[in-house]
């Protein structure tokens, strides 16, 4: 406190600490999803830290079991999805994994008996949603997190430019002891955000702009017209009759004597 009102006396702002978080979302199926940053203006302070977060949501979609195996099996089943982040613009590498996330079920019992007569080895052309060589598994709503420090990338995230983080989605799956059972996935619908937090010390960015003055009403309601007082409703009244009056006098005919 004494430092503060020190620093306050001599003229000088205090530096102060805090935090800034960018947040982008995507959503979708499986796939690969493009999100774009601002970098950290170095006009704004000093960049201590950087971290990227990933969360993730995976809900729905089916994972199906087709038995071709002789003898029956069972096993423990997990479904959901699992995320990935990258960036180039951040690590110079397209391929190198930053953060990743699942969002998936516990352990799900699964039993299936011998194939039934529709085998096949491999494909899906002849796979039987049917009988008691079939299970499947209908996934539910997952969550999955996941936050990294990469601060070591630091000097990427300075600037007055954007950068570009890519999101990867895939469907997760896992089985154990299942031999010869094929699987046929009905894709899990995926979403999520990024969020990209800045710990710095100093000013900070501008505040934001203040909302625009709304725009006028292109129909307004007409405004009511005004009502004269009484006194001066008398008054024009009077007037009104002393000039008809002088028009009346002024048109009468003006006969010479004969």
């Amino acid at each position: 406190m004494m430092a503060c009102l020190t620093a306050l006396a001599m003229g000088v702002v205090p530096v102060r600490g805090a935090l800034l978080t960018l947040t982008e979302y995507f959503s979708g199926v499986s796939g690969i999803f493009f999100l774009e940053f601002n970098q950290f203006n170095p006009a704004w302070g000093v960049l201590n830290s950087v971290t990227l977060t990933l969360n993730l949501y995976s809900d729905g979609g089916v994972l199906r079991f087709d038995n071709d195996g002789t003898l029956g099996a069972s096993g423990n089943v997990r479904f959901g999805s699992q995320g990935f982040l990258y960036s180039e613009d951040i690590t110079g590498d397209s391929e190198l994994d930053l953060v990743n996330a699942i969002a998936r079920s516990g352990n799900i019992a699964i039993s299936v008996s011998a194939d039934d007569g529709d085998a096949e080895v491999g494909g899906t052309s002849n796979f039987s949603f049917s009988g008691s060589d079939y299970a499947q598994v209908i996934g539910g709503k997952y969550t999955g997190s996941r936050t990294e420090d990469v601060t070591d990338y630091a000097d990427a995230f300075y600037g007055t430019a954007t950068f570009t983080v890519t999101a990867e989605a895939l469907q997760y799956v896992t089985a154990s002891a299942f031999g010869g059972a094929q699987q046929f996935i009905d894709p899990s619908t995926v979403s999520g955000s990024v969020i990209v937090a800045y710990n710095y010390s100093g000013s900070g960015p501008p505040p934001p702009a203040p909302d625009p003055e709304p725009d006028p009403d292109p129909n307004p309601d007409p405004q009511p017209s005004a009502v004269p007082e009484p006194s001066t409703m008398l008054l024009m009244s009077m007037t009104m009759f002393l000039l008809r009056v002088l028009r009346v006098h002024r048109r009468k005919p003006h006969v010479q004597p004969a």
